[in-house]
C-alpha cells in the first residue's frame, strides 16, 4: 500500500471518529447551553506558526494538553490556560488555548491549512475536574466531552451525508465540506 493511500485511509478513520463523537442524542441541558455560549463574546486569537508548532511537537487535536504543556513550562509562570468555544460547522466546540499578558494564542496545529488567527469564545464558567480518567470539562454541572450542537438533528443529518461521501470514495478532506445536501 502506498503511502498516499495510507495518509487517505488514515483522514478517513480520523474524521469518520471523529463524527462519531457527534452522534450523541439531544438533551435539555446541550440546547440551554448553546443559548448560554450564543450570548458569549468572541475575541480573535492567533495560531503559532506551523513550523514552531512542528519543533515544539505539539500535537494536532490535543489543545487541552498542548495549552496545559505551556502553562506547566513557562519559566516565568505567565500563561494560563483559557477554555471556550470554536464554531465549526453548527458545532462548538470545546477548546483551549494560552493567555500571557494580553495575548491569546494557540498552541495546536491544525490538520489542514487555516488562517493565522480564528474566532474563539473564552468561557470562563468552564472548570476541569481532576479523576480517575484525568481531567474532564464542565460548565454548570454538564460534562462537555467534545463540544454542543447549535441544531443536533442537523449535525447528524450531515454526518451521515460525510459518511455516505467517504464509503463512496470521495477524499475525506473533500467529503466533509459543504453543501450537504
Amino acid at each position: 500500500m502506498g503511502e498516499a493511500k495510507r495518509n487517505r485511509d488514515k483522514r478517513a478513520a480520523d474524521l469518520l471518529a471523529w463524527l462519531e463523537r457527534w452522534d450523541f442524542p439531544p438533551s435539555d441541558a446541550e440546547a440551554n447551553l448553546v443559548r448560554e455560549i450564543e450570548k458569549l463574546e468572541s475575541v480573535q486569537v492567533r495560531r503559532y506558526p506551523g513550523e514552531v508548532l512542528r519543533q515544539m511537537r505539539m500535537p494536532p487535536n490535543q489543545c487541552h494538553a498542548n495549552t496545559q504543556f505551556m502553562v506547566d513550562n513557562d519559566p516565568d509562570g505567565r500563561c494560563r490556560q483559557v477554555s471556550g468555544w470554536l464554531f465549526q460547522v453548527g458545532n462548538y466546540v470545546l477548546h483551549s488555548v494560552v493567555e500571557r499578558g494580553e495575548d491569546l494564542f494557540c498552541v495546536t496545529p491544525y490538520p489542514v491549512p487555516v488562517t493565522d488567527t480564528f474566532s474563539f469564545i473564552p468561557d470562563p464558567k468552564i472548570e476541569w475536574v481532576e479523576n480517575s480518567k484525568g481531567k474532564e470539562a464542565y460548565r454548570d454541572g454538564y460534562r462537555i466531552e467534545y463540544g454542543v450542537r447549535s441544531d443536533p438533528l442537523e449535525t447528524i443529518r450531515i454526518n451521515e451525508v460525510v459518511r455516505e461521501r467517504i464509503k463512496n470514495g470521495i477524499h475525506p478532506l473533500k467529503a466533509g465540506e459543504p453543501p450537504f445536501d
